[in-house]
């Protein structure tokens, strides 16, 4: 805590245009402050980048294989086949799922079948099914 200082207040007289400008200044100061704030905001948030554009790839190998399977366990066939083409079109999934895509797929669409509502669909899905298949093995 700073010391009381015993001085009193000195009594000046203060013109319009004195006035006028005090007030200049205050509204100067404060948007100063703004100022220095929000420049340390944004120093605080550069300084933070590297740290945070590497934490995702420290974390984000296993939520692949658990997110494909909330997508299964939900019945979600067609949007898991669709998260695995795009998922390995950008390179984005872990290498211990890359082996057995092929294999993934195949099942997925296996399953996908008890959602099927016409036979042209069903001859369509299990030709895919069976391509896929033979696709594995090859």
């Amino acid at each position: 805590m700073l010391p009381s200082c015993n001085r009193q207040p000195i009594e000046v007289e203060t013109s319009p245009e004195l006035e006028v400008v005090h007030q200049k200044m205050i509204r100067n100061h404060r948007s100063n402050r703004k100022r220095v704030r929000l420049l340390a905001l944004l120093l605080g948030s550069f300084a933070l980048l590297p740290s945070w554009s590497a934490t995702p790839r420290a974390w984000a190998e296993e939520p692949a294989a658990k997110f494909l399977q909330g997508l299964k366990d939900a019945g979600y066939y067609d949007e898991a086949l669709k998260y695995l083409e795009i998922s390995s079109q950008r390179n984005r999934l872990p290498e211990s799922m890359k082996g057995d895509i092929g294999l993934e797929k195949v099942m997925l669409l296996q399953l996908s079948l008890a959602d099927v509502r016409t036979s042209k669909d069903l001859d369509e899905r299990l030709g895919q099914v069976e391509q896929g298949f033979k696709e594995f093995l090859t």
